[in-house]
């Protein structure tokens, strides 16, 4: 078996890879057009499986240029890159990915986005490490007792809502799932559902966004979803920049419609002087919720097991999807129903 690992991968990955075969590493490339080159060549030649992070984009040109891929593999939740999902059905070529590793570092992500803008907004840390003494126009907002409403309850948004109930927060989800309730009867017990989107927004002292991006996501928080949110409330996105438009929720910072924003994702990353840049009210940190040591390792080791897993070795997969012509293929991945669901 050769395996192309276009992206960044922890060494002890990149050994356990080589049980399978021959492994051609580009994580260290830095010039994007040089690495989509030398990968474009290595699956020219032959290579089986092509695994990915977020930052290689997998697209027409590049499944048609491997002529012997067979298995796609993205180490992390989202399927974002991956451009070509039907054509990869089509081919026969399996797409998998790692929905469990991430799931805790993002909760805890969101939650320090949360309480950042909570405690510290304003650029406090930056004026008081400049010798200013900012105390009285400081006023840190107590989360004990607040609402917090979970847009996506998913794998993140649940394991936030029990982070976020040990401050004594009140708990609201709003997702298109409706068999959560008979799925995760525990979670039930501390988290309520919200019949629609509007009304958790209306009551939520603050927002957190775990969605996935699609047709009925990209946008969902805009000028008249935010105009419904309560005066002062914290919006925080970890999930996907689109699903927001970035210069309306701007328009709401700076009015004072919203007491701030925790950010880690954003419509065009790397993010460069935005809409957002200069209000001092929004925390943002570079899409690194889920870039952890930890989490690394534990999304590499799902794609071994699930490699181990399609030669012979291990468990069954961990679901059955289509596969070419109508024959079932396993893989790591489930492709998500439309609509305000997450993983």
């Amino acid at each position: 078996m050769k395996i192309v690992v276009a992206d960044q991968m922890e060494p002890e990955i990149l050994g356990a890879l080589k049980e399978f075969g021959t492994v051609s590493y580009f994580g260290d490339i830095k010039v994007a057009d040089e690495k989509r080159v030398r990968v474009k060549k290595e699956l020219r030649e032959g290579a089986t499986v092509l695994v990915v992070r977020s930052e290689t984009i997998v697209d027409f040109e590049l499944i048609t240029a491997a002529p012997k891929l067979k298995i796609i593999a993205r180490s992390g939740v989202g399927l974002d890159n991956i451009k070509v999902m039907d054509e990869c059905r089509t081919l026969g070529i399996e797409v998998l990915n790692t929905p469990d590793a991430h799931a805790i570092n993002v909760a805890e992500h969101a939650l320090y986005l949360m309480l950042a803008v909570a405690k510290v907004n304003g650029k406090v840390h930056e004026r008081t490490a400049a010798g200013e003494w900012p105390k009285k126009t400081s006023k840190p907002m107590e989360l004990y007792g607040a609402t917090l409403g979970l847009v996506g309850f998913g794998r993140i948004g649940r394991r936030l809502a029990y982070l976020a109930k040990t401050l004594g927060m009140n708990i609201i989800f709003f997702d298109t799932d409706k068999t959560i309730e008979v799925k995760f009867p525990k979670t039930m017990k501390y988290a309520k559902r919200a019949d629609t989107l509007e009304s958790l927004l209306r009551v939520s002292d603050v927002v957190s966004l775990h969605l996935p991006e699609n047709d009925a996501t990209r946008g969902i928080i805009n000028v008249s979803t935010i105009a419904k949110m309560k005066d002062g409330a914290i919006l925080v996105n970890t999930g996907r920049g689109r699903v927001i438009v970035e210069t309306d929720l701007a328009a709401a910072l700076f009015i004072g419609k919203l007491r701030g924003a925790g950010l880690d994702v954003f419509a065009e990353e790397p993010y460069k002087c935005g809409s957002l840049s200069n209000i001092p009210n929004v925390f943002m940190t570079p899409h690194i919720a889920s870039a952890t040591k930890a989490a690394q390792l534990r999304c590499g080791q799902e794609i071994v097991k699930l490699l181990r897993e399609r030669v012979g070795i291990g468990e069954q997969a961990v679901t059955v999807l289509p596969g070419r012509n109508g024959t079932s293929s396993a893989t790591g991945t489930s492709r998500r129903p439309r609509g305000v669901t997450s993983g």
